[in-house]
């Protein structure tokens, strides 16, 4: 094809395009209403499906060609969603931005659509093609293929409706089609697929075809879209529009079920706009999607025998109920044959049947121009009809009348017609079900025990019961999916005989049921549909989101059910109607009250009773659950007192009070210890057992509840488990247990020991601090990266002291400097520790309250040891200040580290002029630049020289003036410094060399030292050595020192060493020396008086670098005759180029 060919097929899909393909036709029924594609388009919602899991993450209509797998684009897209969800709809929306030029399918020379419900079996691509172009274009569909075989990555293929293809995937189908979906044929080419959920699992469960798709999933309108296209269908009537939504809010069975699909959006539409305000009602009423079409159905003939005289009236719809069942075999027929596109000699038998269904609407039949070249390749007329149904849903629903109307009279068809439904995948039937279940009460019935059937012989297939045991587990999710299905059939069929026998089948060997966020909506509203009608035991909401309709529809189920007995709530919102309804029915019902007798309720529970206390009523659990015996509170937020009176229940005899389990965060138990003692003892005067579980509760609340709880009447057992506790109380619980013949069961968990807040663990919130200042077992904090508590008020401590056991505090990467009160309750929190000894503060930015907090409480503060880190404080001077008076002031510390940090000047005088009352022993310098430099480094050079109980010191990385040496070494004589550690110190300055090697000189009492990495003047060696003889080091280590081109500095080292006469450890690691430093302790060895060199310790060493001498001296040798060799040879060159 030459480039003019290409350009000009481009522009003809698009004209066929804008003409056949992206116009709207809001009312499915009504072909002559046709909207441009802007005028009612409205986004759908698209998930990327995670292969391997159920998560499904939301997917940018403008990224759909950018999903990768593993990194990788795939060439092949798999668009999966349920019947009206929009996936045909998605197709024109690509065609209709290609046309328009959007920038997601620029790069496409052409976009091929392709509904797959219009393939004849055998057209090839360039066939399909072919059909959309001109009949004056001379490009024939070999020429197409070829074009797209050598430019694939210019073709996007979008193939729409695979579950309406009626080709096979397996390698012997040779199609076209076929070959593409098995990635055999244009290979390269981007192909996006589009199909409901029962063809793409045949996709997903073949491995060589899961690896090459990426599978995106269609979910429909959210709730945004619903109203933007209502707002765009009433456009002239807005004041219906706003009733259709309004209604479609408050409805959430209408809501969840119906709404996200774009075909039901504009049948309710349709009704709404059409029907008076009686009908509205019965609108109201709709639960199910057979309601829905019913109602449709009826609209449509209604609308077409209006003009009946009464007297016809009856007849005519006679006559029409007989058409549609005449239709409905053809229907039918199509569906198993994958047939959705027929012509007039498909309905030779029922043409008056036809043309009544056309002018009702259930039917369409277009005229179609058959181009030039299809003619010459296949004998046919120049115009072809078509009849079709507005949409593959109705041709479902048309074929469920003819289903129904065989189950009354032909029930021997109707059985074989009901096998070949069932005998592969009955998912794909699924709506064909859903409808014909809905027609009648014994076709309903059938159709459930003909799937319970289905299953059953499943279940009882030699392969099912020998199967390995991972292969039976795999099988299992898939029966769990068939009772969905079984459920969904159900609910569509509305009918309570069918309710009680699917129920007595589901819940034959487990009467319990979970209703999560993973099961759909429908099938939810199906299962409280089926409870009704049978003896449910147990009943679990986990992860939902209950509107006004099922919120009523439960608290009806809860008040019918004779057998419920268990009810679980776990992350559950409930409508307002639930409460209100209970409450009510428990008003009302004189003595008849709900059978729930356990229940397990969480915080969202509590909370949604507590808004509508806030409203208008002031209900407890007692009074919605009157019968009550046995109560789980599982939690994640902070238990009051409150919550325990929201609790209160006077004929509860069991209790139990648990942490939610999910996640770290913790949930404490907070109030006056004695009164909330004295709440638990009143507002629950049956209980027999009281648990605690995983809860911040400590000693002292514990001690108080079970001092308070040892006298009740009917109170056997009290157990505390994991709650923060330690041995402490089990003597309490001992006396308790012989005095009261209770039983007490405490369980500690030593790993409470150690707590730890980030951000698994959620914020350090008032109610935790409230918590740990009450004797928990914590004896070790650490926070990282959370928020702390803001209320200035410190928690309410009812006249105590704060009673903690924390002994470490370790507090990491908190932002609050423009946090005024956090800083200041961190602060005050951590200055009440009355144990606190050790202390860590590492890269956080507090607000100067913290500082001053901790700073006027720190003389009476226990800590020892204190670690700073990364602290940038160098232009916050009230801030460095309250720190150093905080360090001055500890009057027990003896050990600090100062790491990374800068600070003001302020923090130096501060620390300098305090430090002769400073009890430090212990201290650690590392990487530390003084901000003022001269003043800062003099500061804290006095601050080292005048600690009286300084021994060990260290030095890591640091750069100080001049000032800070000169001080230290003047002072040096009164130091008890015992230990010192030098570290990557570079002093190329001769006067702080020199300084630094008269304080060590000086140090009367050191008798530890090592030096690693460092690189100094001669002065320092020069200095150490000139007054070696009179220091008392023991012990040496010296590692990576280079000084093997530093005659001067080696010599004196190698002095320093052998007149050191206390030396008895050196080591020496990954050193490099001068040859002066090895003569300088050879010569010295024989006299020095250390016992290092008398135990001759050293001569391996000296032998060491005789060796390493010998073999230089050789090298330089060999290098020296090679030099010689190399001169001779090129004098004899230069002889012979002479002669």
């Amino acid at each position: 094809m030459t480039e003019a060919q290409v350009l000009q097929c481009g522009e003809e899909l698009k004209t066929f395009y804008c003409e056949q393909m992206c116009k709207i036709k809001p009312d499915p029924l009504d072909f002559n209403i046709i909207f441009e594609f802007e005028q009612i388009y409205t986004n759908l919602t698209l998930l990327r499906n995670e292969m391997g899991t159920r998560t499904k993450t939301p997917l940018d209509y403008t990224a759909l060609l950018t999903t990768k797998i593993n990194g990788v684009l795939p060439k092949r897209l798999l668009v999966e969603g349920e019947g009206g969800v929009g996936k045909t709809t998605l197709c024109s929306k690509i065609a209709w931005d290609w046309v328009n030029g959007s920038p997601e399918f620029q790069r496409f020379t052409w976009v091929l659509v392709i509904p797959l419900r219009n393939i004849v079996k055998g057209q090839t691509i360039g066939d399909i093609m072919k059909n959309y172009l001109s009949d004056n274009n001379a490009v024939n569909p070999k020429q197409i293929s070829k074009y797209i075989l050598s430019q694939p990555t210019k073709v996007l293929i979008v193939l729409d409706g695979l579950d309406e293809y009626n080709g096979d995937l397996s390698a012997k189908e040779s199609s076209d089609i076929s070959q593409i979906l098995r990635l055999e044929k244009f290979k390269e080419c981007i192909v996006l697929v589009t199909t409901r959920p029962w063809r793409a699992d045949q996709i997903k469960s073949k491995e060589e075809f899961s690896r090459s798709y990426a599978f995106i999933a269609v979910e429909g309108f959210s709730a945004e879209n619903v109203s933007t296209y209502i707002s765009k269908y009433f456009v002239k009537d807005e004041k219906a529009g706003s009733e259709l939504s309004r209604f479609i809010d408050v409805n959430d069975v209408i809501r969840e079920n119906m709404a996200p699909f774009p075909i039901y959006v504009a049948m309710l539409c349709i009704l709404w706009k059409n029907c008076d305000s009686e009908k509205r009602e019965t609108i109201r009423r709709l639960k199910t999607f057979s309601q829905l079409f019913e109602q449709m159905i009826m609209f449509l003939r209604d609308h077409y025998v209006s003009k009946v005289s009464e007297a016809h009236l009856d007849k005519e719809k006679e006559s029409i109920k007989f058409c549609l069942q005449r239709i409905g075999s053809i229907a039918f027929s199509g569906l198993l044959k994958k047939k959705l596109v027929f012509n007039e000699e498909d309905f030779s038998l029922y043409k008056e049947a036809m043309e009544t269904c056309c002018r009702i609407g259930v039917l369409s039949r277009e005229n179609r121009n058959v181009s030039r070249w299809k003619r010459t390749v296949t004998v046919t007329q120049p115009i072809t009809t078509s009849v079709f149904f507005p949409h593959k849903l109705f041709q479902e629903y048309v074929a469920s009348i003819y289903l129904a109307f065989l189950y009354d009279m032909n029930r021997e068809e109707y059985s074989r017609s009901m096998g070949e439904v069932l005998s592969d995948d009955p998912q794909e039937f699924r709506y064909l079900l859903y409808f014909t279940a809905a027609l009648g009460k014994e076709v309903g019935l059938d159709i459930v025990k003909k799937i319970q059937q289905n299953d059953v012989d499943s279940d009882r297939s030699p392969l099912h019961r020998f199967r390995p045991i991972a292969e039976y587990l795999a099988y299992e999710q898939p029966r769990r999916n068939n009772f969905n299905f079984l459920v969904d059939v159900t609910f569509e069929a509305y009918n309570k005989d069918t309710a009680k026998a699917v129920g007595q089948r589901i819940f034959a060997d487990e009467r319990i049921l979970t209703i999560d966020k993973a099961m759909a909506a429908h099938t939810t509203s199906g299962y409280l549909f089926i409870m009704e009608q049978h003896g449910m035991e147990t009943l679990v909401f986990r992860d939902r989101s209950c509107g006004p309709t099922v919120s009523r529809d439960l608290a009806d189920v809860l008040f019918t059910s004779n057998s419920l007995s268990r009810l679980e709530f776990y992350r559950t919102t409930l409508d307002h109607d639930f409460y209100k309804l209970m409450h009510t029915q428990v008003s009302t019902m004189a003595g008849d009250t709900s059978s729930i007798k356990e229940l397990v309720v969480d915080h969202q529970f509590l909370d949604g009773l507590q808004r509508i206390n806030d409203v208008d009523l002031n209900v407890t659990v007692e009074e919605l659950f009157p019968s009550l015996t046995q109560l789980t509170f599982t939690t994640l937020q902070t238990v009051t007192p409150g919550v325990v009176e929201q609790l209160a229940h006077s004929s509860l005899a069991v209790l139990s009070i648990e942490h939610g389990k999910k996640g770290r965060r913790l949930v404490p138990l907070i109030g006056e210890p004695t009164l909330l003692g004295q709440l638990f003892f009143s507002s629950f005067p049956h209980l027999t057992c009281l648990t605690f579980r995983g809860l911040v509760m400590g000693n002292i609340r514990s001690e108080a509840i079970l001092h308070n709880l040892k006298n009740h009447l009917h109170l056997k057992s009290i157990s505390i488990i994991r709650c923060f506790t330690d041995d402490e109380l089990d003597p309490l619980a001992e006396q308790i247990t012989t005095e009261n013949r209770m039983k007490i069961t405490l369980q500690h968990d030593t790993a409470q020991r150690t707590l730890s807040f980030d951000n698994t663990t959620g914020p350090l919130t008032m109610d935790i601090i409230d918590a740990l200042c009450h004797r928990t077992c914590v004896d070790y904090l650490k926070v990282f990266m959370v928020k702390i508590a803001g209320e200035e008020c410190f928690p309410d401590l009812h006249g105590r002291e704060v009673d903690s056991k924390i002994q470490k505090f370790n507090i990491s990467s908190l932002r609050l400097h423009d946090d005024q009160s956090s800083s200041y309750c961190l602060g005050k929190f951590l200055s009440l520790l009355p144990h606190l000894t050790d202390l860590e503060i590492n890269s956080c930015d507090f607000h100067d309250d913290f500082y001053i907090e901790i700073a006027d409480r720190a003389s009476s503060s226990q800590i020892q040891k204190f670690n700073i880190s990364s602290l940038r404080l160098h232009d916050d001077q009230s801030s460095s200040y309250c720190l150093g008076k905080f360090l001055s002031l500890l009057s027990h510390l003896t050990d600090l580290t100062i790491f990374k940090c800068s600070f003001h000047d302020d923090l130096y005088i501060e620390i300098a002029d305090r430090a002769s009352s400073s009890q430090i022993q212990k201290c650690i310098i590392y990487e530390l630049y003084p901000n003022g430099y001269h003043s800062s480094s003099y500061c804290l050079g006095k601050f080292l020289s005048l600690l009286s109980h300084l021994t060990d010191l260290k030095i890591f990385k640091c750069f100080f003036h001049d000032d800070f040496y000169k001080e230290i070494a003047d002072r040096a004589s009164s130091s008890q410094i015992q230990k010192c550690i030098i570290y990557d110190l570079c002093l190329h300055e001769d006067q702080s060399s020199f300084c630094l090697g008269k304080f060590l000189s000086l140090l009367p009492h050191l008798t530890d030292l090592e030096i690693n990495s460092c690189d100094f003047h001669d002065d320092f060696y020069k200095e150490i050595a000139d007054r070696a003889s009179s220091s008392q080091i023991q012990k040496f280590i010296i590692s990576y020192l280079y000084l093997h081109d530093d005659q001067s500095s080696s010599g004196y080292l190698g002095k320093f060493l052998s007149l050191l006469s206390h030396l008895t450890d050196l080591t020496i690691n990954s050193c490099s020396f001068h040859d002066d430093f090895y003569k300088e302790i050879a010569d010295q060895a024989s006299s020095s008086q250390n016992p290092y060199f008398r135990e001759k310790e050293h001569i391996s060493m000296l032998q060491e670098w005789s060796v390493r001498k010998q073999q230089r001296q050789q090298l330089q040798q060999q290098q020296w005759w090679l030099e010689q060799r190399q001169q001779q040879q090129q004098q004899r060159c230069n002889n012979n180029d002479g002669g």
